[in-house]
């Protein structure tokens, strides 16, 4: 079952649940420890809501345009894109989902640069996404370390660029 978020533009659906992990809920200023997999679905007009476990599969097995791994999300900043973080928000430590966005919550009209020295986009303007998403851990924000403190910062410089 496809949870809506945000109307039909933005769907989460939990696939997986770990026995580790306190199935914390995530609130705003929460540090989460999260890897991520986005995919590319297909223009504006695919209907999301009406993919079949095939065509999920399939995609799921395309060629991904980001894969971060043990990456740090504070929850309110919007250092990622909207879709990825409202599902984020969305889920709780120890869940595995998948996250399917309209272009509108994802890189929209103007689509996502090529790393340099590459030409063209790694997403199309207008292209509807999907991620797949396991939450590894949540964190309080009055829990933080100071040295978890410095790598978030880190990181938001790496997510920045």
């Amino acid at each position: 079952k496809r949870e809506e978020l945000m109307g039909k533009d933005i769907r989460l659906c939990i696939v997986e649940a770990s026995s580790v992990g306190s199935g914390r809920a995530i609130e705003a200023g929460d540090v989460v420890r999260v890897d991520y997999t986005g995919y590319k679905i297909g223009p504006d007009d695919c209907p999301v809501e009406e993919l079949t476990d095939i065509e999920t599969t399939m995609i799921l097995n395309s060629e991904a345009f980001v894969d971060m791994k043990d990456t740090l999300v504070t929850v309110g900043e919007g250092l990622v894109e909207p879709a990825l973080e409202m599902g984020i928000r969305f889920m709780k430590e120890g869940l595995s989902g998948l996250i399917y966005s309209h272009s509108k919550f994802g890189f929209g009209i103007n689509g996502l640069l090529a790393k340099t020295g590459s030409s063209g986009f790694a997403v199309s303007p207008k292209t509807c996404l999907m991620y797949r998403v396991h939450i590894r851990e949540v964190i309080n924000s009055t829990e933080l370390t100071k040295s978890l403190q410095f790598l978030i910062e880190t990181e938001k410089k790496t997510l920045g660029n």
